[in-house]
């Protein structure tokens, strides 16, 4: 497997970019959070991916608005917005289930919830948190490509070319089985609702970075 520099620079970075996102995805809004998005560190994980993709731009001005507003405010705003998208209270507009886009009836736990279960446990991955809630949701895929990521470096540290070749090919496999098909919905259903202070945005870059994503670990796999 030939490698070149850059490829070799996005491999070490790709574990601090896909576990911001998750961390972005898995609570409401705090001032935690506004922290991490406020580092000089989150934008340089997020520029070293960047390509002419406008959702990325848009992501990168987003953060911008961020280090500008009213902390508070902005938590406030942004806090409503998550529970309105994503899990209520009512219907969500947005619910960051993946089986929810995949049936038109949009029932949680369907065989694909099974298959990412499965595939979870093929790599010794468990879920943190409420064991109630399905396996497929969005946190939790990014926790587990995070996961991988790690491993991914780990390999690529030790020159173990062959597991790295392994995962690289384990995370494009769910990527493009799961990942690739329902978070454009995802972020298509968000960009349509009433409010866009962050988690429009932060859907269409999520889409966008598992896309570029997968080109890279095709590459390498």
């Amino acid at each position: 497997m030939q490698k070149n520099k850059e490829q070799m620079l996005l491999l070490n970075g790709r574990y601090s970019l896909l576990r911001i996102i998750q961390i972005l995805f898995q609570e409401p809004m705090s001032h935690e959070i506004i922290a991490l998005l406020k580092a000089p560190e989150t934008r340089a994980c997020i520029e070293l991916f960047s390509t002419e993709n406008p959702d990325m731009d848009i992501f990168l001005n987003k953060l911008d608005e961020v280090a500008a507003s009213n902390s508070d405010t902005f938590c406030n705003e942004a806090r409503r917005e998550y529970n309105m998208l994503f899990v209520g209270p009512g219907k969500p507009a947005a619910p960051f289930w993946e089986s929810v886009y995949l049936d038109e009836r949009e029932l949680l736990f369907l065989p694909s919830t099974s298959d990412v279960r499965m595939r979870y446990a093929a790599e010794g991955f468990m879920v943190a948190g409420n064991e109630k809630q399905a396996e497929d949701a969005v946190h939790y895929q990014f926790d587990f490509l995070a996961s991988l990521a790690w491993k991914m470096s780990e390999a690529l540290d030790t020159e173990a070319l062959d597991e790295l070749s392994r995962l690289a090919r384990v995370s494009f496999d769910f990527e493009s089985d799961h990942m690739l098909n329902w978070l454009p919905k995802m972020a298509q259903r968000a960009s349509g609702h009433s409010t866009c202070y962050f988690y429009p945005q932060l859907c269409a870059f999520a889409a966008a970075v598992i896309n570029f994503d997968s080109q890279l670990l095709n590459e390498i796999a």
